[in-house]
């Protein structure tokens, strides 16, 4: 009996609310310290935002190589940066948008992994995910602030896609829709990269 209670507690899932508070306390203080200004790309990003902050309706940037288009990168994260940056600052603002990352990331493999394992499992993995190591080279020396963001929005898309599918539920094929698109406005490779695994799952 008392063995039965040990592995009935051991299964009990870990609430969202202490997975999103572990990502709060490993990685706030990393970002409140700036640490991603150091990285490879971050300034990049910064610079697209800067450049929205003055000239939202114009994309064209005349400030590097004579000129371009920045909408010929997917725009969505470094706008985010921009609308937040009127009220912190564009180096806070990055390092807001870079954390919200985080916590999605969290949210999306807790949900996905809610298709294939039991809610506790799911919630281990949305656990481990906060400690990845891919995703702390993303964030504080690779500086990919799109392909962080793109990525969860992407993984929060799937769950309501295969709930279409199977229950033809209207509801979540909008909500799996605009997280798509918002993943594909983020960085137009990652929804390339999920296309074929995913439907190669859900056939099962």
């Amino acid at each position: 009996m008392q063995r039965l209670d040990f592995a009935e507690r051991d299964s009990r899932p870990i609430p969202l609310g202490y997975i999103f508070l572990g990502a709060f306390l490993i990685h706030a203080p990393l970002l409140l310290m700036k640490l991603p200004l150091k990285s490879y790309d971050t300034n990049f990003h910064i610079f697209f935002a800067s450049h929205y902050v003055q000239h939202w309706f114009d994309p064209w940037n005349p400030k590097w190589y004579a000129g371009f288009s920045q909408t010929t990168y997917p725009p969505l994260p470094q706008q985010w940066v921009a609308l937040i940056s009127t009220v912190i600052g564009l180096d806070f603002a990055y390092m807001l948008v870079q954390f919200a990352a985080i916590v999605l990331l969290a949210l999306g493999v807790f949900r996905f992994s809610k298709l294939w394992v039991s809610e506790s499992a799911a919630s281990y993995a949305a656990l481990a995910s906060v400690l990845l190591g891919s995703e702390a080279f993303l964030v504080y020396s690779a500086g990919q602030l799109s392909t962080t963001f793109a990525a969860p929005l992407y993984l929060n898309a799937l769950p309501y896609m295969y709930d279409w599918m199977r229950r033809r539920n209207w509801r979540s094929l909008t909500l799996g829709t605009v997280l798509a698109v918002a993943a594909a406005a983020a960085q137009a490779w990652i929804p390339l990269t999920f296309r074929r695994q995913s439907a190669e799952r859900f056939e099962l």
